[in-house]
């Protein structure tokens, strides 16, 4: 029990802020906070589960995500979430500079379908492997595959329309 209580300590100090990163990207601060606090307390019924899996990571993932649309549907927001980046929190340490450089990059996130902006924002603003974001969506890892290629396909004609250079030219 002992190793239990241990591991998921370790669990939720490495994991809390990610999965908060993920629910505000997706609710608002408190909803976000009350569904990463719902969903570690969930998971700690079941440390024994989470103890045996390979990668817990894309478990957390999959809870976070179902907790969102439970969430969501409480709240009596549209059948179709909008999962647009969410804007960092304005601790007034990150330049306006960086705001103008990040703002073509969301624009450009806003044309793409729903299934394609959530496996970019899983793979890379929450730095999930592709058979993470596979598992998290509960697909194949070479349809998540698939959906990042589309996606970066677009972005980039999209950032390039919007007059972004990339780094390949």
């Amino acid at each position: 029990m002992n190793d239990d209580r241990t591991f998921f300590e370790e669990f939720v100090r490495s994991h809390t802020g990610r999965a908060l990163a993920y629910c505000r990207g997706r609710l608002g601060v408190r909803d976000a906070e009350d569904v990463v606090q719902d969903v570690m307390l969930k998971l700690f019924a079941r440390v024994e589960q989470l103890r045996a899996l390979d990668d817990p990571l894309p478990y957390l993932y999959r809870a976070l995500k179902n907790a969102v649309i439970d969430r969501a549907r409480a709240n009596r927001q549209s059948a179709e979430l909008d999962f647009d980046i969410a804007a960092p929190e304005d601790d007034g340490s990150a330049p306006a500079e960086m705001d103008a450089a990040l703002a073509p990059l969301m624009r450009a996130m806003s044309v793409l379908p729903a299934d394609q902006r959530e496996v970019v924002k899983l793979r890379y603003f929450d730095d999930l492997s592709v058979v993470q974001v596979a598992e998290v969506l509960g697909i194949a890892p070479a349809a998540a595959a698939m959906r990042l290629a589309r996606a970066r396909a677009k972005l980039k004609s999209e950032l390039a329309r919007l007059g972004v250079r990339s780094n390949e030219e």
